[in-house]
């Protein structure tokens, strides 16, 4: 198997050894492209209806900008004015709201509906348990296990 360029040069070959020749430049006499022109430039004229043309496309521009920039204002404006709308709504819903939670969390419907509808009292007396410790300490005892083990205690003794 053969590689491009892997072949070795034959050095005793002229062929190997020779550079290809060059043509030589050419200069052409004459001015520079251009250099006329960058000399003496043309005035720029415009003709009056293309300066017409100009400022009416200008005009037309500019007055859909201000359409366009009245339009957004006015669709905030509408838009501003909904939400106010919308405020005030659900603060008038959240002011019913309080004084229905309100009137639903009195002390006086609580023990209304308690002592109606479960037949529930207020309890005549209190009992309390209390146990005293080794150093004198006062114990309140709060878990049904204590009081059960008092009362039996007491009921034994």
């Amino acid at each position: 198997m053969r590689y491009q360029g892997s072949a070795a040069y034959k050095l005793d070959s002229s062929a190997a050894w020779e550079v290809p020749v060059r043509r030589s430049l050419t200069v052409v006499e004459g001015e520079r492209l251009g250099s006329r022109s960058r000399r003496n430039p043309a005035p720029v004229s415009f003709s009056l209806p293309a300066v017409v043309v100009a400022a009416i496309v200008l005009i037309a521009f500019v007055g859909a900008i201000r359409v366009a920039v009245t339009a957004a204002t006015v669709q905030c404006l509408t838009d501003i004015n909904v939400a106010e709308r919308t405020v005030a709504a659900e603060r008038v819903t959240r002011t019913e709201l309080q004084m229905e939670r309100s009137a639903l969390s009195s002390a006086d419907r609580i023990q209304q509906i308690a002592t109606e509808n479960y037949g529930m009292v207020y309890a005549s007396e209190v009992d309390t348990v209390t146990l005293s410790t080794d150093e004198g300490e006062q114990v309140f005892a709060e878990d049904e296990q204590i009081v059960d083990d008092a009362v039996a205690d007491d009921t034994a003794a």
